[in-house]
C-alpha cells in the first residue's frame, strides 16, 4: 500500500512539474512577442549630426535649467533640445508617436516646462493633436494615447556647444 501511495505521489509531482514547465515556456513566448512589438522603431530613419552653440542668441535659452529650443530641418519633424533640472541636455524628435504621419503630430513643450505634449503653437493659438503628454527629461509617455516614448538623439556638451547625433558620440 505504501509503495502505491509513493508511486502516485511521484506521478503527481511529475505532472505538476510538466504543467509548471509548460506554463513558464508559454509566458516566456508571450513576453518575447510583446517586447519585439514595443521596441519597433516606427520613425523614418534619419541621419542627424548637428550642433548648437549656446553663446548664440537663438540658443541662449539652453543656458537656463528647463530652457529649450526647437531645431527645424533636422530629424523627422524637427528636434527639441531641452536643459533638464539635473543639468543635462536631451534632444528628442518632435514627431509624436501617435499617428506620426499626421501633419498635426508635432511635440511641443507644454505650458508646464517639465513635459511635452502633442500639438503645436500657431499664430491662432494652441492646436492639439492627440492629447498625449511626455516627460521632458526622458521622453516617456505620461498621459494620453501614446504607448511609446519619443525618439531620443545622443547629446554631448563641450564648452558652450551641444552636439546632437543619431549615432553614439
Amino acid at each position: 500500500m505504501a509503495v502505491k501511495v509513493e508511486k502516485d505521489f511521484i506521478r503527481m509531482n511529475r505532472l505538476l512539474l510538466f504543467v509548471f514547465s509548460l506554463s513558464m515556456l508559454s509566458q516566456a513566448c508571450k513576453k518575447s512577442n510583446t517586447n519585439s512589438a514595443t521596441t519597433t522603431d516606427f520613425f523614418t530613419p534619419v541621419h542627424v549630426n548637428t550642433q548648437v552653440d549656446m553663446s548664440f542668441a537663438q540658443y541662449m535659452a539652453l543656458n537656463q535649467l528647463q530652457g529649450y529650443v526647437y531645431l527645424s530641418g533636422v530629424g523627422n519633424k524637427g528636434i527639441v533640445v531641452y536643459h533638464t533640472i539635473e543639468d543635462q541636455y536631451v534632444a528628442f524628435d518632435r514627431t509624436c508617436p501617435v499617428n506620426a504621419t499626421q501633419t498635426c503630430a508635432y511635440v511641443s513643450v507644454d505650458s508646464v516646462p517639465t513635459r511635452y505634449r502633442c500639438g503645436q503653437h500657431t499664430a491662432s493659438g494652441w492646436v492639439k493633436c492627440c492629447n498625449s503628454t511626455f516627460d521632458a527629461t526622458y521622453g516617456s509617455p505620461i498621459a494620453g494615447e501614446a504607448k511609446q516614448g519619443l525618439k531620443q538623439y545622443y547629446t554631448a556638451k563641450s564648452g558652450t556647444v551641444i552636439y546632437i547625433s543619431s549615432t553614439p558620440l
